[in-house]
């Protein structure tokens, strides 16, 4: 990345001497075209070093018009994908032009520096143009995430700078694009910055730029696409006719001799590619970066202008003068004359306008250290008038260097198209929360459920996927492996949409999601690579490469799956700490929980995924009744509850963690599966009825019944006390009514699952018709499942009679 400048150092040496005092407050250093060798003297109102980073680039920005170039090392400033180290991008900036009568104006950011940070205070169309002190701290970047507050020092600065323009809502708060956005503010009045190499150094346009560069912190295009947007404002007394915007770069694409550039008039963009696949930085792939006027120049008839012309050079073929780059921005040659296509001996304003991944065009060759410049333009720009540029950068990779061109074009297509419709795009899911528990021989990866209340556009949490890969900080879906796929049991299971497939450069339909309907499980245990398909055990101390991502669904979505951001997880087996003590667990594997009471036949299981949180606490699950007639199971902890109601009686694998368990509680029925039958006392036992309900297990008497699952499931206690209670007879059934209503029985029955328990209502049938209560052969009693009441009769088919 780093070119031999020491021949260029040597030759200007007593230039750079004279030049420390001149140019002593932005840098230490000659204003030439060259790179890398300007030490940089810190000033703490020049902003060098404030960097957008939310998604899969990571790119420097400053307060005077400089982009992508890391001043304070001297190295490129674009980082991609974020996190690799590979850098893409050395250098760009914004360069403007326009003509006061016949006198050019330019200004311009490259190696050296036409604008300074702050606002222009004069009144546009008035003299003399004034402009603020640039050395205040409150011009610096700002720089806000979306979910940042006042704990963030930049949110009261930027609710500050709303009267310099910084966007905010009606509330006067921050106001942000996408999930990270960066503003500052310069301009260009003042004269003695106007020094910079031979293509500036004109009198000031007096242009004020309101700068905002923001990133979505999405999977997908958006996450490979940084925005630029730059508002222009006349602050000054002329009026500028030809205005142009150029934004200017110089791409070094990994290894910066190893570059060749196009453009695609049609996309309105331009980029850099690899001369061929043996990069020596994109090693094993092809890099691409694009640059598209997303919104360029408004004409003086309102119409917004794409990109109107795109030009190139090598270093060394700087301009030499503000005509040569005003010509450039025009689409000229840099003597004023047209450019000729070589292939079809047109005019075009458009140089290397051919195809490279078809080999049709006029081609760039010859690899060198390439610099690009699109623009827009031309229109007018009256005192007062104001006007707006969109830029984007736009990466991609792909297996081979003219692969990572299309994988451009596909996603400057999707960028272009949100930002068509005012990014009003849905937010991916959100990544789920992993712990991960690594042992000597085998790890644990579980999360929690923080995706699946996702619901955004019309998309609804569909699962999780788990992915392998074999290298860190893989930022691209196309280095991992999927191993595993957990979701909902819904009927959904692949799901289809257009994709990019690098290895044809074409767009596809292909599945994008693989579910199964396999149900939502949240842990696994690995005790194998899985990156070559699980045939070798874990080696302790290998750092091993896994993410976990939850994705959504909408069926009539474009496309119709969304996922989450790949969060790159570092694994490495390793032998419990000394002192711990894992014998008395084996994650992973169930165990079958004690059934102290009931007679139903259901089960739990408890799994331990987590051993290093286990409490050795005693658990207890219970049985609640959910209010809409259903049943409820509980977790508790002794006296604290841990999980509430829960209505999953499946088995399956969706449940909370709970102290890193899983407690899983299968065919659970509401109704008893099985009833007991008690058999007469023997001789002189003065008991001398059958307990519980009939002698026929799981037997109820009753029509249209309203007994609940919940009601059926409640114990039932009979207590014979002195005082007894009141009970009906069985009336309406069979021909054995009688004429009595209530009558005195010696016993009470309690319903003691009720919270707190309470008495209910009894009949009892009376078999012999004797009218009283003298227990005989196949005479019952029967609770009315109501509170307990001394004057109301009910009869058998009492919907709460069981």
């Amino acid at each position: 990345m780093r070119k031999n400048l020491l021949r260029r150092l040597l030759i200007l040496g007593f230039v750079v001497i004279i030049g420390i005092s001149f140019f002593a407050f932005s840098y230490i250093g000659v204003p030439t075209a060259e790179k890398g060798k300007y030490k940089l003297a810190k000033n703490a109102v020049i902003d060098n070093d404030t960097w957008i980073d939310r998604n899969n680039v990571r790119m420097v920005t400053t307060n005077r018009g400089s982009i992508s170039w890391d001043i304070v090392t001297g190295n490129a400033g674009l980082e991609y994908p974020k996190g690799t180290g590979k850098l893409a991008v050395f250098a760009a900036g914004i360069w403007v032009y326009g003509m006061v009568g016949e006198e050019l104006r330019t200004a311009v950011a490259e190696y050296g520096f036409e604008y300074f940070p702050g606002n222009i205070t004069s009144q546009a169309g008035t003299t003399p143009v004034t402009f603020a002190d640039g050395t205040e701290q409150r011009w610096q970047v700002l720089k806000l995430n979306k979910e940042d507050g006042p704990e963030n020092p930049d949110y009261s600065l930027w609710k500050e700078m709303a009267q310099y323009g910084a966007p905010v809502d009606e509330n006067g708060n921050p106001k942000l694009i996408g999930d990270q956005m960066l503003w500052t503010i310069f301009n260009d009045a003042d004269p003695a910055k106007h020094t910079h190499g031979r293509m500036g150094q004109t009198r000031p346009l007096n242009i004020e730029v309101r700068e905002s560069i923001f990133e979505f912190d999405k999977s997908g295009p958006l996450g490979n696409t940084v925005f630029i947007k730059l508002h222009f404002i006349n602050k000054g007394p002329d009026t500028l006719t030809g205005f142009y915007a150029s934004f200017w770069s110089d791409p070094d694409l990994g290894d910066a001799f190893n570059d060749l550039v196009g453009c695609d008039p049609e996309l309105g963009l331009g980029y850099v590619y690899n001369a061929d696949n043996n990069d020596g930085v994109y090693v094993g792939e092809g890099a691409c970066c694009g640059y598209d006027f997303f919104q360029g120049i408004r004409d003086p008839e309102g119409n917004i202008l794409p990109m109107t012309s795109f030009n190139k050079y090598i270093n060394g073929t700087d301009p030499r003068t503000p005509w040569e780059a005003y010509y450039s921005a025009q689409g000229l040659k840099a003597d004023g004359t047209p450019l000729i296509d070589p292939t079809t001996g047109a005019v075009t304003k458009f140089a290397m306008n051919g195809d490279p991944v078809t080999n049709s065009g006029w081609i760039d060759s010859a690899p060198a250290d390439r610099r690009l410049m699109l623009s827009s333009g031309p229109t007018i720009l009256k005192p007062g008038d104001e006007n707006t540029i969109v830029v984007a950068l736009v990466l991609g990779t792909g297996k081979e260097r003219l692969g990572a061109i299309s994988a451009v074009r596909y996603n400057d297509i999707f960028a272009q198209g949100a930002f068509d419709i005012g990014f009003q795009v849905p937010p991916d899911p959100p990544a789920p929360n992993v712990t991960v528990v690594p042992l000597e021989n085998s790890f644990y990866i579980s999360w929690q459920d923080n995706a699946e209340s996702y619901e955004a556009a019309g998309y609804e949490f569909e699962g999780y996927n788990v992915y392998v890969t074999n290298k860190p900080a893989v930022t691209q879906k196309s280095g991992w492996k999927r191993v595993y796929t957990f979701d909902k049991v819904n009927g959904v299971q692949s799901i289809f949409g257009v994709t990019f497939d690098e290895s044809t450069g074409l767009l596809l339909e292909s599945p994008i999601q693989l579910g199964t309907d396999s149900g939502i499980k949240r842990w696994i245990k690995v005790t194998s690579d899985e990156w070559i398909g699980g045939a070798y055990p874990l080696i302790p101390q290998k750092e091993y490469y896994y993410a976990v991502t939850s994705y959504a669904y909408n069926p009539i979505g474009a496309p119709k799956a969304l996922e989450s951001t790949f969060n790159q997880l570092t694994i490495i087996p390793k032998a419990a700490l000394p002192g711990t003590d894992y014998s008395g667990v084996d994650p992973g594997t169930p165990t079958e929980a004690e059934h102290t009471s009931g007679i139903s036949t259901g089960k739990v299981y408890v799994n331990v995924v987590n051993p290093q949180i286990v409490t050795g606490q005693t658990y207890k699950v219970t049985f609640s009744d959910m209010g809409d007639g259903t049943v409820g199971w509980n977790l508790l902890a002794g006296n604290v509850t841990k999980i509430s109601k829960n209505t999953n009686f499946s088995g399956d694998w969706n449940y909370p963690f709970v102290d890193g368990l899983i407690v899983r509680v299968s065919g659970i029925t509401t109704a008893p599966s099985s009833g007991e039958v008690v058999p007469l006392p023997a001789a002189g036992d003065k008991l001398g009825f059958k307990a519980m309900l009939t002698d026929y297990a799981n037997y109820y008497a009753g029509g249209g019944s309203e007994l609940t699952p919940a009601m059926w499931g409640h114990d039932l206690e009979v207590r014979f006390t002195s005082t007894g209670s009141k009970a009906s007879h069985f009336q309406g059934w069979g021909n054995w009514d009688s004429p009595l209503g209530l009558v005195d029985v010696p016993y009470e029955v309690w319903d003691i699952q009720a919270d707190p328990p309470q008495q209910v209502c009894t009949q009892f049938y009376d078999r012999d018709k004797d009218d009283q209560y003298d227990v005989g052969n196949r005479e019952y009693i029967a609770a009315i499942m109501r509170p307990y009441d001394t004057n109301t009769e009910y009869t058998w088919s009492d919907p709460l009679a069981g």
